[in-house]
């Protein structure tokens, strides 16, 4: 995984108290997919059955996710069950005694955030609870290969992502610098990958023709990158064209509405509150 560039080591101890990852899960689960056949809406195939009627999908206790108010390290994780129709609830900190307490209680492995609450585990680690999540919704390639294609293009929009919640936290004309080279680095390193990959796989779909994680985790890179530039597809027909398909999946044009459980750029205020329970 890409790290952040040397010239920028002031951002590390943010690095390590929200944002950085440790471990790879490399789980996966075998995947049993029915074609579409309602393709009026987006035209496409490869969607789970489950994704045709998007009923909610109500487990006898829901996911309960436990972080700050805003995007950070845990908006990947809400696209990953929103896209898979599932219902979650969410604890939001807002204080240290919050924090303190989940610390001494012993729920924070690493003494980070995001933490999950799903099927009587507590998981943390952004990527171990991305890599269960999409094994346990059928989200992770039929086989070993195809899940190290998904894991690697996953890795890729993490590292952009990444660049972009950083900034958030840096003084004003540092984050106007960082983000504008977020614009740069999407246009000149990511997209091109990506636009090839689709150009290449002559498919619908980055991995075997089947929606996947890394699906859910590319539209969620292109919309937050279209926040900071909106024409940043114009040179990129096929990822444009990606963009339209996977917005119109039913679960994830749903999460796409207002008033849905998806988060906002980070303001002020979620700065505010991240520095005040983190002491930096």
């Amino acid at each position: 995984m890409e790290r952040f560039s040397p010239n920028q080591p002031s951002s590390l101890t943010l690095l390590d108290k929200i944002f950085f990852l440790q471990g790879h899960s490399q789980n996966h689960h075998n995947n049993s997919w029915i074609l579409s056949q309602n393709t009026r809406d987006s035209q496409i195939y490869g969607i789970p059955q489950y994704l045709e009627n998007p009923k909610p999908r109500v487990m006898a206790t829901k996911p309960k996710l436990f972080y700050f108010c805003g995007r950070g390290r845990m908006e990947s994780i809400r696209w990953l069950l929103a896209a898979a129709g599932v219902e979650f609830e969410e604890e939001f900190i807002e204080t240290t005694e919050q924090y303190e307490k989940l610390l001494k209680d012993g729920r924070l492995l690493f003494g980070q955030v995001p933490m999950v609450e799903i099927d009587g585990m507590v998981l943390t680690q952004t990527r171990a609870i991305l890599s269960y999540l999409a094994a346990k919704y059928d989200l992770y390639g039929k086989d070993l290969k195809e899940t190290v294609r998904i894991n690697m293009y996953t890795d890729g929009t993490l590292d952009l992502m990444l660049m972009i919640a950083v900034a958030a936290f840096k003084p004003p004309a540092e984050k106007e610098e960082s983000l504008a080279l977020v614009v740069k680095r999407a246009k000149t390193r990511y997209f091109p990958v990506f636009e090839k990959i689709l150009k290449d796989h002559g498919e619908d779909f980055l991995v075997g023709n089947k929606f996947s994680w890394a699906d859910i985790q590319l539209l969620e890179a292109i919309l937050m990158v279209e926040e900071l530039d909106a024409s940043v597809l114009s040179e990129f027909p096929l990822l444009k064209a990606f963009k339209t398909r996977i917005s119109n999946i039913p679960t994830i044009k749903k999460f796409l509405q207002p008033g849905s459980q998806r988060k906002p750029p980070p303001d002020s205020h979620y700065v505010e509150v991240v520095r005040s329970v983190l002491h930096f």
